[in-house]
């Protein structure tokens, strides 16, 4: 009986690759009972039967060393597509960190970028360093920062993948460690349905190098996925989230699909899939969209 789909995506796909797997997967004692396209030639899906309590993550990793280029995703056929989407916005939904962004205006990038870097991958606490960071870009005028969020540039895929997911029922909630004033311009270009993100504190039309309570960091995250399923009633494997940094680590564990997009190590290392390759539209793939469900805005 078909219980897991492995879900291919990638411009390297070629059928001596796709039929070098048989081996890979027989290694780990799981059988192949058919394949199907899902976009030509790029998106692939292959039914398979996993054995019970068979853990997913290293199967994951034996088929992303045997195809280096393509991104992978093992998943269970129940609840494939998902009814709520929880993204993160800096480096996800959009190309750029924010509070980087912020720090060009006020001549702080390069300490703001490395302080951002080592926050997002795990090794200083991401508060702190947030804190930290909102307080060297202090006197920078609001409205400067609202059209940093206006000219956001939205990372490839991201109007797809939330168009169709929407179109097919789906609550769209990002979550964010950046701020309001860049946050709000996003959701409404992505017609999100709810967006969370912290919210500078401002006097005069100036930043004055703190943040209103309370701060949007990973406990936060997690805390508004588990916020959202209540609300509609949910289960686990109903939900996706994606995300790049340390802190979106406990909203993808929270997660029934959990990936790390272009993500730092320790995420990737935690999460259930990764797209390293490719862009957000195999997103949908990874649910079983197909190439002409795709909403092409």
């Amino acid at each position: 009986m078909i219980d897991h789909v492995l879900c291919l995506v990638g411009g390297s796909l070629s059928q001596p690759k796709i039929d070098s797997l048989q081996a890979v997967l027989s290694a780990r004692g799981i059988s192949i009972s058919g394949s199907d396209w899902l976009s030509a030639n790029y998106a692939l899906d292959i039914y398979v039967e996993v054995p019970i309590g068979l853990e997913l993550r290293p199967v994951v990793q034996d088929v992303r060393r045997a195809l280096p280029k393509v991104d992978v995703a093992l998943v269970p056929v129940d609840n494939r597509r998902k009814s709520l989407m929880m993204a993160d916005m800096d480096s996800t939904l959009i190309t750029s960190e924010s509070i980087v962004e912020v720090g060009k205006v006020a001549g702080v990038e390069q300490k703001i970028a490395f302080m951002t870097g080592q926050a997002m991958g795990g090794r200083i606490d991401f508060t702190q360093a947030l804190l930290d960071r909102v307080r060297l870009v202090s006197g920078t005028p609001i409205k400067i920062v609202e059209e940093l969020g206006q000219q956001a540039e939205l990372s490839p895929g991201a109007e797809i993948l939330c168009a169709t997911m929407k179109r097919n029922g789906a609550r769209i909630v990002m979550v964010s460690g950046g701020f309001t004033a860049m946050a709000e311009p996003v959701a409404k270009r992505l017609k999100l349905d709810n967006f969370v993100a912290n919210e500078f504190a401002v006097a005069d039309g100036r930043l004055t190098g703190g943040l209103k309570l309370p701060i949007i960091d990973s406990i936060m995250k997690a805390e508004v996925l588990v916020g959202e399923a209540e609300g509609l009633d949910l289960e686990v494997g109903q939900i996706l989230a994606v995300g790049d940094g340390a802190n979106d680590l406990p909203m993808i564990e929270a997660a029934g699909l959990g990936v790390a997009y272009k993500g730092k190590s320790v995420v990737q290392a935690a999460a259930d899939a990764a797209i390293n390759h490719t862009d957000l539209t195999t997103l949908l793939y990874f649910q079983g969209y197909r190439e002409h469900e795709l909403v092409r805005t």
